[in-house]
């Protein structure tokens, strides 16, 4: 350095300054500057003089008209880039450039700074650098917030001795800034932390600084109670009266409270207190004026959760939150947050995966695998066989309907009751009068008919009353499986919320990282069983009968299977499961569903992808499955493919190359098919015929050579569909005859 930090003139010049802010920010007192402004830690000017009014603060530089905030200038001739700052009042700039210097003086004399003895000038000053860059740690001015965390970081870094920076594993640290004097400095800052009603935004903002440098110096006792202040703000009536806070600052604070529970060390314990804190400080936040639009308190909720990820999840995790929609949006609403990245890497991991599919997915996957080794074949449904899926008929509109006809009845007849009751009050009134003047035998017979007419009326309105009742039991009454059911277990409120839930929390994993299906397989083996499920089905079917919140299952499960094909083209077993949904009609719009099998078989599988794509057609084409089935596959996966392999029918592309051809569509493939035809083509029905003869003619019109030996075959196969009695396979038969004798010679008689 230009000058040495033995320097008298240096060392003069520094202990003026260390004693004017001190005096400023009331540390000592001296009454050489009762007449001069200083300015304190949080830039006001304030003087002893009785002349001054304290308080003020103290007016910028001129120039601050222009520089009201930081600006960069870029040079693009030699890539420069200086950054301009923005024009402090002058007392913060004086306190900001005091904590610059004595940041140099550390770094520049690190060992003169920290060994020097007490008796020394250095060693005389040293007490009150490091009370200075403390007591700046919580002042107001943000540039010297700044300018003290610095300074003290390189402080407690520089500070630490030498044998211990070399040397790694070698136990306890010793410092040669005394503990006593770090004690000393941090006991004002922690004095104010006693009252709730002492904390401000400056010394809590402080306060994480101070954690951040300083974590190991605190306990689990310091986390208690900002807890126990947290608390106090969810009784926003004595918070508001006590007015101590500016309107509106109230949850500012304890939003900046629960920023430092994510710097306390070993702070796991508090994740059950905080969460359950959050959601009471949400419920009363609209009472603190001017509200807040967005919640103050889920940044730094996210920020605690990221670092105890084991507890989080495992508090979230559990049945009887993630049912809870309190705690499921919460949880969901945390997970998707930008800062919330190492939660999502670990809900990512192994265990979380697995914990995931035990809570979320348990009972589902249970009554597929019950289904599985049942030999109970798949009957007429009934309430008891749609009640082990979740569904409650009795929640359909025709249901509800039938129910208000019964209420409406039953208002009717008690209308009528009442009616007639009146009848026999006026009858037996008549009937007393007449009885004390002379017998009346005809008012006594009307008496007798309304007392009857009443009696009836009871009778009616009670059995109807009985009807209602029994409609009702029905109604809410949860039916048991039979014994025989497979599904001992059956899928309740509770068991498709928390499938709902396990949804939700895959899908923000899977938007956040695309690899995330890819990498977890009994995740996609989890919801490809899903898919396929009959709960599923019948749970589409009977949409009216559920909840609208779980109208969503087989749309959530279709983007699932679609993102995890657009990863994984190879296995083509996906674009068959996908075709399932199209055998049922729905509400829901899957027609992004076709779009994507149409664009995946023409734009993405290669040659042998496309192969196998017709193995698998030709396996399922040969099983026992529904002809339907069969019928979707040809018009949404093999037309679409084969198509984009002879486009040059419609479009300017080259021709196919021989090659590529064989690859798609080898001679076995050509020959399976046409044995297929032969040997169970009666047997179809008329619909997935005319899609066949359409293959045949796509055939014929692009592969003709390739189709030559097995002519006699395919005539034969024609044929006999032209004898068949339905007039649509008969008119699909023509055409492929009339391609037939277009492209090949007619065998001779």
């Amino acid at each position: 350095g230009l000058l040495p930090i033995s320097d008298q003139n240096l060392l003069g010049f520094m202990s003026e300054l260390l004693k004017m802010v001190s005096i400023a920010d009331g540390e000592i007192s001296d009454a050489g500057f009762s007449s001069v402004i200083l300015i304190d830690k949080n830039g006001y000017a304030m003087s002893n003089s009785d002349e001054f009014k304290p308080k003020k603060k103290l007016q910028s530089h001129s120039s601050s008209v222009f520089l009201r905030n930081s600006f960069v200038l870029e040079d693009g001739s030699f890539e420069g880039r200086v950054v301009v700052p923005k024009e402090l009042p002058l007392g913060v700039q004086l306190r900001v450039s005091t904590l610059l210097l004595f940041r140099a003086l550390i770094r520049g004399f690190p060992d003169e700074f920290f060994d020097a003895g007490a008796q020394t000038q250095i060693g005389n000053i040293r007490p009150h650098v490091v009370s200075l860059l403390f007591r700046s740690l919580i002042s107001e001015p943000v540039e010297a917030v700044a300018a003290s965390s610095s300074t003290l970081h390189d402080a407690l870094l520089l500070g630490v001795s030498g044998d211990c920076r070399g040397a790694e594993g070698s136990g306890t640290k010793s410092h040669r800034l005394p503990k006593e004097l770090i004690q000393t400095c941090i006991r004002p800052i922690l004095l104010h932390l006693r009252d709730h009603t002492k904390l401000t935004l400056c010394l809590l903002r402080g306060l994480s600084r101070l954690l951040a440098l300083l974590s190991s110096w605190f306990n689990k006792t310091l986390g208690e109670k900002l807890l126990e202040h947290l608390h106090k703000f969810t009784e926003p009536d004595n918070i508001i009266a006590a007015q101590i806070w500016t309107p509106g600052d109230e949850p500012k604070v304890a939003a900046a409270i629960f920023d430092l529970f994510s710097l306390l060390p070993q702070a796991a314990q508090f994740v059950e207190a905080l969460v359950k804190t959050t959601i009471r400080l949400e419920a009363v936040l609209p009472r603190y004026r001017p509200c807040e639009l967005i919640s103050p308190f889920r940044e730094p909720l996210s920020k605690y959760l990221n670092r105890h990820c084991a507890s989080a999840s495992g508090f979230f995790l559990e049945e009887h939150r993630l049912g809870n929609p309190m705690y499921s949006d919460l949880f969901l609403d945390l997970l998707k947050r930008d800062e919330s990245a190492p939660l999502r890497k670990y809900m990512s991991g192994r265990e979380c995966t697995v914990m995931l599919l035990n809570v979320c997915f348990e009972r589902p996957l249970a009554i597929i695998r019950s289904e599985k080794n049942s030999a109970t074949p798949t009957g007429k449904t009934t309430s008891s066989s749609l009640a082990a899926y979740g569904i409650n008929q009795w929640n359909s509109p025709s249901s509800q309907r039938k129910l208000e006809v019964v209420r409406q009845e039953i208002e009717m007849k008690h209308h009528y009751l009442s009616q007639k009751i009146k009848e026999e009050t006026l009858l037996t009134k008549s009937n007393e009068i007449a009885s004390s003047a002379a017998d009346q035998p005809d008012t006594q017979v009307a008496l007798q008919a309304a007392r009857r007419a009443v009696e009836r009326a009871k009778e009616d309105l009670n059995e109807t009353r009985r009807a209602y009742t029994h409609e009702i039991s029905k109604a809410t009454f949860q039916v048991l499986p039979d014994k025989d059911s497979p599904t001992q277990r059956p899928m309740t409120t509770t068991a498709l919320e928390l499938q709902y839930q396990g949804f939700k929390i895959v899908e923000v994993l899977i938007s956040h990282d695309s690899a995330y299906l890819p990498e977890h397989n009994d995740v996609v083996r989890g919801f490809r069983w899903l898919w396929r499920s009959r709960g599923r089905h019948y749970r589409l079917l009977h949409e009216e009968e559920m909840p609208p919140r779980y109208h969503s299952e087989s749309l959530i499960l279709a983007k699932f299977l679609t993102s995890y094909s657009k990863a994984n083209p190879t296995d083509v077993d996906v674009l068959f499961d996908l075709i399932r949904i199209f055998l049922q009609p729905s509400s829901i719009d899957f027609s992004f569903v076709k779009q994507f099998l149409n664009d995946t078989v023409s734009e993405v599988l290669s040659s042998e992808q496309k192969c196998q794509v017709m193995q698998r057609f030709l396996t399922l084409l040969s099983s026992d499955g529904s002809d339907e089935t069969k019928t979707l596959s040809l018009q949404m996966l093999v037309y679409p493919m084969l198509r984009s392999t002879f486009r040059q029918t419609t479009k300017n592309y080259p021709p196919p190359t021989a090659n590529t051809l064989n690859k798609i569509l080898p001679d076995a493939t050509i020959k399976d098919l046409i044995l297929i035809l032969c040997k169970d083509g009666s047997s179809f029905h008329p619909k997935l015929t005319c899609e066949l003869l359409r293959l045949i003619n796509i055939l014929l019109e692009n592969i003709r050579n390739k189709l030559t030996e097995h002519r006699k075959d395919m005539i034969k196969y024609i044929w006999n569909i032209l004898k068949s009695d339905d007039n649509g396979t008969k008119y699909f038969g023509y055409l492929v005859v009339s391609r037939f004798v277009a492209v090949f010679e007619t065998p001779p008689k």
